[in-house]
């Protein structure tokens, strides 16, 4: 008899992790002024609200350099012997033609003897907890679109 996989059973299968997505910022979140200076403010806050439901907290956030990035969430599997981590990274890569978030879930898995040595390899896998993340990221911050 096949024990049952812990880690198949809380993951899911995603496309769109480990790749940076394009996601349009919604009008409401962003203002644009007469010199063409971009104010994301809105968005970026926005942004914070969304990944605290996620994460614990923020690992590096810069604004103005328009960057951000969460610490890894470790989630361990004990009949599987296998550990996911999992982070979110986000690059600001406004226009004034385009005002616009690159957003990457990086999710990565290793049995637990590499995992003490942190050797990771990525996974096209999310944690099921964490999988409504994306979709909340694209619909309250704006449209998404694949690299």
């Amino acid at each position: 008899q096949l024990q049952d996989d812990g880690f198949y059973r809380s993951t899911a299968a995603s496309g769109l992790v480990n790749k940076f997505l394009t996601i349009n910022l919604d009008p409401s979140l962003y203002k644009i002024d007469e010199s063409g200076k971009i104010d994301v403010s809105a968005a970026w806050k926005k942004l914070h609200n969304i990944l605290l439901n996620y994460f614990e907290e923020i690992q590096t956030t810069d604004s103005h350099g328009g960057y951000l990035q969460t610490p890894w969430h470790y989630k361990s599997f004990m009949l599987s012997e296998k550990q996911v981590r999992t982070r979110v990274t986000v690059r600001d890569i406004s226009t004034p033609d385009k005002v616009a978030f690159q957003i990457k879930v990086s999710s990565e898995v290793a049995n637990a003897l590499a995992a003490r040595h942190g050797e990771f390899t990525e996974v096209d896998r999310v944690v099921k907890e964490l999988e409504p993340m994306v979709e909340e990221l694209q619909t309250r911050l704006g449209k998404m679109h694949n690299l």
